[in-house]
């Protein structure tokens, strides 16, 4: 007599039922000992599911000698401590957080749909109480408790013109008495120097500091040759003639240029060896922009059209009137959160400011 094909026990038991129609009942797969799990009917039976692993399951030891008792009944959902998915997973009165079951001090409702609160793992958004979505796996309001506001954040390094200088030592002190000493018996050229490099010179323009550029000759910049005179303000170039190699003239500065897009921020263009800003060109920039399969391109900026807050793929953004937005702020200290200015200490980053934007 011939044996089964081995697929026959692996597939499952074949059934005949009326009129020589062919069912097929296939047999369920459960992960053994060592194997991945993600909650416990995920394991053969007498394993639990322990860190996305299917281990021994600790049994009770039965009442008295053991004689004649009922055997235990098998469980099939992870207990405390045992991996889930969604609360759902877990025992009556246990809930779903970082994939683990545990318990909390808040009593957890054991009547009608047990679904995920606050914090709690899930899969999708019907594993998540009425009001609340599934992002990134754990249950989030799709409302943002934060109001949306006008202002905005911005890196400034200045508000006020003392903020330039306040902070402000000379590198030689002991050069600057000389040099001052010299320019009190007569000496221009002194004089030209100690106010070149003893001088507070810096000035507060649209929130950075930049040198003070009033000058009636080129002996007011410095007398250093590094800086001229150009029509009344020092600068090192007035168009890119006075820059040598391909360097171009860029507010008066003498900057290396580009040569070509890749070396301009995204979305600008090379051009005359200056990125100029040109916006998106299609919806497919948007999308590696914002990790938004539903971000548009709309007058070369990006949009990213919404019904929630929870449809907004980047962070301190909601859902205004149809599209993602900047949440807005209301103080200093939020702005270093969203500009990543947490240390400040180091190389003087500039300071976080929420003011309105400016008309």
């Amino acid at each position: 007599m011939s044996r089964a094909p081995r697929w026959l026990a692996v597939a499952g038991l074949v059934l005949w039922a009326g009129c020589g129609t062919q069912v097929t009942v296939a047999k369920s797969e459960r992960s053994g000992p060592g194997e991945s799990c993600e909650a416990k009917p995920d394991c053969a039976e007498g394993l639990a599911c322990v860190d996305l692993t299917c281990r021994a399951e600790q049994m009770p030891a039965p009442d008295g000698d053991g004689g004649g008792g009922a055997p235990p009944v098998a469980r099939t959902k992870s207990g405390a401590g045992e991996s889930c998915n969604r609360r759902t997973d877990c025992d009556d009165g246990l809930l779903c957080l970082e994939r683990t079951c545990r318990t909390d001090a808040t009593p957890v409702p054991t009547l009608g749909p047990t679904k995920g609160s606050r914090g709690e793992s899930c899969v999708a958004s019907n594993d998540c109480e009425r009001g609340m979505g599934c992002i990134g796996g754990a249950c989030r309001e799709r409302k943002l408790l934060v109001p949306h506001v006008a202002q905005e954040c911005h890196r400034v390094e200045c508000v006020e013109v003392d903020d330039c200088c306040r902070d402000f030592r000379p590198e030689d002190p002991a050069l600057c008495m000389e040099l001052d000493e010299s320019c009190r018996s007569g000496v221009q050229f002194d004089c030209n120097l100690y106010a070149s490099i003893c001088d507070c010179n810096r000035i507060c323009e649209d929130s950075v500091c930049v040198a003070s550029v009033a000058c009636s000759n080129d002996l007011d910049c410095g007398g250093s040759g590094v800086l001229r005179c150009f029509a009344g303000k020092c600068a090192q170039c007035a168009s890119d003639v006075d820059c040598t190699g391909v360097a171009a003239c860029v507010s008066g500065l003498c900057r290396a240029g580009c040569e070509r897009n890749e070396q301009c921020p995204i979305f600008s263009v090379c051009e005359d060896h200056q990125c100029e800003h040109v916006g998106c060109q299609s919806d497919r920039d948007c999308y590696f922009e914002s990790g938004s399969p539903r971000s548009r391109c709309v007058d070369h900026a990006c949009r990213t059209p919404c019904e929630s807050d929870i449809g907004c793929p980047l962070p301190f953004h909601g859902c205004v009137e149809g599209v993602c937005v900047f949440v807005g702020c209301e103080s200093d200290e939020e702005c270093r959160a969203v500009l990543g200015l947490a240390d400040q200490s180091v190389s003087d980053p500039g300071r976080a400011v929420c003011r309105l934007p400016e008309e």
